[in-house]
């Protein structure tokens, strides 16, 4: 991801949160949120998948920035995944064996290639993670 995309998602990202605070503290009535993060165990694993497809543009050239930069959060997203093994492993197991299901459902022809790299990285990743 282009660090000016990253950078306007953490803009997006901290502007929610002010306004989220800003209404609370309008209403002047605290609030009491309990934040349990299992319960948002898929959609991390979700999102860790999705941020792992290579964009259809995305060409295996020699070595540039952006290459670079798409390197360095590959590594970041892959750190968020082996935690998630070894915290979860029963569940990411079943959800990366959906994934590769998923993106082997059609003939190899017509096999989509950023699905199909994506859905083996978490396979490879969570026996990294056990180990």
């Amino acid at each position: 991801m282009p660090r000016r995309r990253r950078r306007q998602l953490e803009e997006d990202e901290s502007g929610q949160q002010r306004r989220v605070l800003e209404a609370v503290n309008a209403v002047g009535v605290p609030i009491q949120v309990q934040f349990v993060a299992g319960n948002y165990f898929p959609q991390l694993l979700t999102i860790v998948y999705q941020q792992l497809h290579y964009s259809k543009d995305f060409e295996f050239a020699d070595s540039d920035e952006e290459e670079a930069e798409e390197e360095i959060l590959r590594r970041a997203i892959r750190k968020v995944y082996l935690r998630a093994v070894r915290i979860c492993p029963s569940v990411t197991l079943q959800f990366a064996c959906s994934m590769l299901s998923a993106a082997l459902q059609q003939p190899p022809a017509y096999l989509p290639f950023q699905r199909a790299e994506a859905a083996l990285r978490l396979v490879y990743h969570y026996g990294e993670g056990l180990g």
